[in-house]
């Protein structure tokens, strides 16, 4: 019997986040098996074998979230690079509170029914 192969598009490459001899630790946004939306995904890769290895997918925002304020509460990583980081962040949205002031002009400029489709788009809002 053949072992499964999973499909999947990697639709953004984030970085390396580890490395050791032959694997590295790569962050990536994925679309597993035909999926719509790509999923936040940490995972061994070995580079030379062009093969994937064991790791996770973070399906939610929430779920990010609570893996990093987890790391950080419990002591992993550095302060002042995560500080760093926070500073040098990318907006995913034009929503995000730490979005640049030109999205945030853009924001301000759109209609109000363009507003309403961002509202439904990003939180899910619904009129009933």
């Amino acid at each position: 019997m053949a072992a499964f192969e999973p499909k999947y598009e990697i639709e953004e490459d984030l970085g390396v986040i580890d490395e050791s001899k032959n694997t590295t630790v790569e962050l990536k946004m994925i679309k597993w098996n035909g999926a719509e939306e790509a999923r936040l995904d940490i995972r061994k890769w070995y580079p030379n074998q062009g093969k994937m290895g064991s790791g996770v997918a973070l399906f939610t925002e929430t779920g990010i979230s609570n893996l990093i304020t987890k790391l950080i509460e419990e002591g992993f990583g550095d302060v002042t690079e995560i500080y760093l980081a926070l500073q040098n962040r990318k907006p995913r949205n034009l929503f995000d509170p730490f979005v640049e002031i030109p999205a945030k002009q853009v924001l301000n400029e759109l209609t109000e029914e363009q507003l309403k489709e961002y509202e439904k788009q990003f939180f899910m809002y619904s009129e009933d």
